[in-house]
């Protein structure tokens, strides 16, 4: 409610009045931050009246069960090469020669 009365107030008032803009819509901010922990406040308020007096050793805990732990084991290198292929090489020609196969004057 508060949100809505500042914006109309703000939205009514000429574009000269900086400083007065900037004090209300500190004051909107303010409003609106004072209510939400008045809110916060009485939350805690009713829970510590009404929170159920249980002791915590007679709350079941469970323990999740572990996770299984894989090994990782790396391949030798020589059994990599041959799986997998190399990189071409890569040549010193101009982008234009390598789409005509590296030759000049054949397809021109």
């Amino acid at each position: 409610m508060s949100l809505a009365v500042g914006l109309f107030i703000w939205a009514k008032l000429p574009p000269t009045v900086t400083p007065i803009t900037f004090l209300l819509l500190q004051s909107i901010i303010f409003v609106q931050l004072a209510a939400r922990l008045w809110q916060r406040a009485s939350a805690v308020t009713w829970y510590k009246r009404h929170a159920a007096m249980v002791p915590a050793d007679t709350v079941d805990f469970t323990t999740p069960a572990p996770l299984a732990v894989m090994e990782v084991t790396h391949a030798p290198a020589e059994s990599m090469e041959a799986t997998c292929p190399q990189e071409p090489e890569l040549t010193d020609a101009p982008v234009e020669d390598r789409a005509s196969g590296g030759k000049k004057g054949e397809d021109q």
